[in-house]
């Protein structure tokens, strides 16, 4: 019934102005009342699809006026057409708000240019989207050098008499994960040397520089160094053959292996094998001859255990 309705409407308006002279078509003007059902916005816009802006005030002009009532909950609107030249037509379209103010907005057109129809609608145009274009990779955050300290202790071997026991202090810079630099210090407080003849206790300090190379992961790590050390050996006893109570140097280079783990609090076991080059002589003397009592081995030895910290 609505539709009927809508299509009675626009044919009969339309054959209201079909016989008006081309000369009475003008501008064209709306009054709207706003009623609240029937879109004048969506009105003007269609008129001016078809027949071009409104006319100025002063021009003459077809002029669509309306009401809306509501029976029966179904909006009806109440359309009046006056042509420029005074004439008026008159019609009656029902249904919904959207279909009124479409059906009005056709019929009003229609009154000015009857063989104006609604546009059809287009196809709808495939766009066509440029490439996504690939995401750059983020660059590597450059690599800062870290530092690190590590405290231990150490047995080494083959230096002095028997096994001597003593700690380590080490403080090194990582410029990169793969290979570090570094300095360390280390003390023997304290080892004896027994002879039926004599005895002897020996001190030795020392302090060195090293360098390390490889990587296994993050948090465990394998590597070699190499490194150089001074030292001083103070040997105290009796009988000596020669004087060996003062301050004597010490010096060798090393090599080692170290396995590291851990990332902010961490430890590391490093093995090592040390060189010495003076390799002094401690001897005691017995019935007139000199009797060796300790001399460091051509090659010696030691283990590392240290608590890291970076």
């Amino acid at each position: 019934m609505k539709a009927r309705a809508v299509v009675l409407a626009m044919v009969g308006c339309a054959s209201v102005v079909s016989a008006q002279d081309d000369s009475l078509r003008a501008g064209w003007r709306v009054v709207d009342p706003e009623d609240g059902c029937v879109d004048g916005g969506v009105i003007r816009e269609r008129l001016e699809e078809q027949l071009g802006p409104p006319a100025r005030v002063h021009e003459a002009a077809w002029v669509f006026a309306w009401t809306v009532e509501s029976a029966d909950e179904v909006p009806r609107m109440q359309l009046e057409v006056t042509a420029p030249d005074g004439a008026v037509g008159r019609r009656e379209i029902e249904g919904s708000c959207a279909e009124v103010t479409e059906a009005a907005a056709l019929v009003m057109t229609m009154s000015v240019c009857p063989d104006c129809r609604a546009p059809e609608p287009s196809a709808p145009r495939e766009l066509e989207l440029p490439a996504v274009p690939e995401p750059e990779p983020e660059p590597e955050p450059a690599s800062r050098a870290r530092i690190a300290g590590a405290l231990g202790a150490m047995v080494t071997f083959g230096i002095l008499p028997g096994v001597a026991l003593g700690v380590s202090l080490r403080g090194e810079v990582q410029p990169s994960p793969a290979w570090s630099v570094g300095v360390r210090a280390g003390l023997h407080p304290r080892t004896s040397e027994n002879d039926p003849s004599g005895e002897a206790t020996f001190l030795m300090a020392e302090a060195g520089v090293y360098a390390c190379a490889g990587r296994l992961a993050a948090t465990l790590r394998v590597g070699g160094c190499a490194g150089w050390t001074a030292a001083l050996v103070r040997a105290s006893g009796n009988a000596f053959a020669n004087d060996r109570n003062a301050l004597r140097p010490e010096t060798w280079p090393e090599v080692s292996v170290q396995l590291g783990w851990g990332e902010v609090v961490g430890g590391r076991l490093v093995a090592g094998l040390l060189f010495p080059l003076v390799r002094d002589r401690y001897a005691v003397d017995v019935g007139g001859a000199a009797r060796t009592l300790h001399r460091a081995s051509t090659i010696a030895g030691r283990l590392t255990l240290e608590l890291t910290f970076r």
